[in-house]
């Protein structure tokens, strides 16, 4: 493949015989020589259940849809069949959001915010390095 993969953008990818071929869209970030040539993606359904994992996607290339945030997954760049569309800033951003929240990384990051709250009468002087508040610093 000689074309580079970027994030954001719609490929036609072969999911193998359980899934098919189904449009994704590529999520990760692009790899250098030295690392492994596979790309991650949200896979693009039809099928719209309406969960709150599900971001919807219309646009005149494709059927009514959604991208599943529980579909997701990692291939060799040779899966992938063909480019189709790049995909809106906004609409990337949605998508990001129901996959961290998804794995959990979107509770996650908003409780270690609430816990630079849970010294009171200190502050953090390592406000950014987890475990936060390593070392708290008494304020006199």
């Amino acid at each position: 493949m000689a074309r580079r993969v970027t994030r954001g953008e719609i490929w036609l990818v072969d999911l193998g015989m359980a899934a098919k071929v189904r449009p994704c869209l590529i999520l990760s970030v692009p790899f250098r020589d030295d690392e492994k040539a596979v790309v991650t993606y949200v896979a693009r359904t039809t099928q719209v259940h309406g969960g709150r994992f599900e971001v919807e996607h219309s646009d005149t290339k494709f059927l009514p849809g959604v991208f599943d945030a529980q579909n997701i997954g990692t291939v060799p760049l040779p899966k992938l069949e063909r480019f189709l569309t790049h995909l809106g800033v906004d609409k990337l951003e949605e998508v990001e959001g129901a996959v961290q929240r998804w794995l959990g990384f979107a509770e996650e990051k908003s409780r270690r915010a609430n816990s630079l709250a849970t010294f009171p009468g200190t502050r953090c002087l390592t406000p950014t390095t987890p475990p936060y508040c390593l070392f708290p610093d008494p304020i006199l």
